[in-house]
């Protein structure tokens, strides 16, 4: 359990305190005891929260700091949401978008953007933080409508079709033995959560994530 309070943690307090949220770290679900959520060669800490009202503890049937891996600092949380969903089902298709490059449209996604020079360049002229986020949003999204309108494509999903997941081709032997090595000193940090364990943890995952990378990058 952290009992250290920064004041990152005061201004969250103060935020519940004045809207009524409560976390439910360390009071629903299976984290009774306020699992820590982030560890560092630095140390370990409770960083990460489900804000919920009160009221809506019902709701919420399990909550978890789920195990730490080798993707990031900070552990998982898992929870679970109980409720009825009376809306009558309807088979509406679904459809995958995404934007794919295609040097041979470069001149109609420049054309596209020269039509919209105007209104780019208005959103530079800014004087307040809401302005800087406002204009931020909107230059994203002209970017982002200018080239899904060249180079944008949808995909009906199958739910369906069975989808057989491909091998990792470059997981070679030398990643397999840092991930046993990544989870040999992860169960022993979780088992004797000392600090020289969890620095060995910690090695151990960036020598995982390393190996990750170079194996990719043959």
């Amino acid at each position: 359990m952290d009992k250290f309070v920064n004041s990152f943690g005061r201004r969250l307090l103060q935020m519940c305190y004045d809207t009524g949220l409560t976390a439910a770290n360390g009071r629903l679900g299976n984290d009774k005891h306020g699992n820590f959520t982030f560890c560092t060669a630095n140390g370990r800490s409770v960083n990460d929260y489900l804000l919920v009202s009160p009221c809506d503890y019902e709701l919420i049937s399990n909550f978890e700091v789920l195990q730490l891996n080798e993707f990031s600092d900070h552990s998982p949380l898992y929870f679970e949401l109980v409720f009825t969903n009376n809306r009558p089902s309807h088979n509406i298709p679904k459809f995958h978008t995404y934007i794919k490059w295609d040097n041979n449209k470069n001149i109609d996604y420049i054309q596209l953007l020269h039509n919209q020079q105007d209104r780019l360049l208005s959103l530079v002229n800014i004087s307040t933080l809401d302005d800087v986020n406002d204009s931020v949003r909107e230059v994203t999204q002209i970017l982002y409508n200018s080239a899904f309108e060249v180079f944008g494509r949808s995909v009906l999903i199958n739910e369906n079709e069975n989808k057989i997941r491909k091998n990792n081709e470059w997981f070679d032997e030398k990643c397999a033995k840092e991930r046993e090595n990544f989870h040999k000193f992860r169960n022993t940090f979780l088992r004797h959560p000392t600090d020289i364990n969890r620095q060995f943890y910690i090695s151990a995952r960036n020598s995982f994530n390393k190996a990750k990378r170079q194996a990719r990058a043959v």
